[in-house]
């Protein structure tokens, strides 16, 4: 099933924030699909980290951060063989540089565990 976290979303300052969760009780691998359309200032970046939790208090982040710092496409799959998950998963996005103005879309992929 996919998730648009982030749909065609325009930035034009630094900032981190997450996404609403979703639940993923029922995932055995998890795909990013981070796209940069576009990106003006002195070094802007958007980077995602994919965090789980069991209560939705604790947030645990999952797997290597997917960075994007050029346009178009970077793909990043965590496989909840070598990590373990909790009940719900949500983005931790950052948009980084210098008065930076960016433009994205982010989509999560879950896959059922059978």
């Amino acid at each position: 099933m996919q998730y648009m976290m982030q749909n065609r979303v325009t930035h034009t300052q630094a900032t981190t924030f997450q996404t609403p969760y979703i639940d993923i009780s029922d995932v055995a691998m998890i795909t990013l699909n981070v796209i940069l359309y576009s990106f003006t200032g002195t070094g802007p970046s958007v980077t995602v980290t994919l965090e789980t939790s069991d209560d939705l208090e604790v947030w645990v982040a999952v797997g290597a951060a997917v960075a994007n710092a050029a346009l178009g496409s970077v793909l990043g799959t965590v496989d909840a063989k070598s990590y373990p998950y909790g009940r719900y998963a949500r983005l931790n996005i950052e948009i980084g540089g210098t008065t930076p103005t960016v433009t994205y879309s982010i989509a999560l992929n879950t896959f059922p565990s059978s």
